[in-house]
């Protein structure tokens, strides 16, 4: 499928901003934290993880990020969608993500509060996590 109109000016106006902002840089290829806070100028239905993908491939053909698979874009903690009528814009941070060595899954007592989607049985069953 082909992207619509409005997507590819999106992407196309984003491009523009990374470009004159930072020129021509090294695209970050470690791992961030993308945080993006979406002020639109009209409130209505929308979807953040829409918006964040577009943001991603745009940041992407900008050359700004290397790519946007898990091993860069980590996290988009705090990313938001509010509505500001006057101003209508897009902030965003990029934080790099230090490794800890910790164990993502988690162990015995933090993995008490995570819950397991288990979808490969048929039953969409919410439980906790073993």
């Amino acid at each position: 499928m082909l992207p619509s109109k409005q997507y590819v000016d999106f992407e196309n106006l984003v491009v523009e901003q990374i470009r004159l902002l930072f020129g021509n840089t090294q695209p970050i290829d470690f791992p961030i934290n993308l945080q993006a806070v979406f002020y639109r100028e009209k409130a209505y239905k929308s979807d953040l993880v829409n918006y964040m993908q577009a943001l991603c491939d745009a940041l992407v053909k900008a050359e700004f990020i290397k790519d946007d698979n898990v091993n860069i874009v980590q996290s988009i903690d705090g990313s938001r969608v509010y509505t500001d009528k006057e101003n209508p814009r897009i902030e965003v941070t990029v934080t790099k993500v230090e490794e800890d060595g910790s164990n993502r899954q988690g162990t015995g007592n933090n993995r008490r509060n995570i819950i397991q989607m288990d979808f490969d049985d048929g039953d969409m069953e919410l439980k906790p996590a073993s």
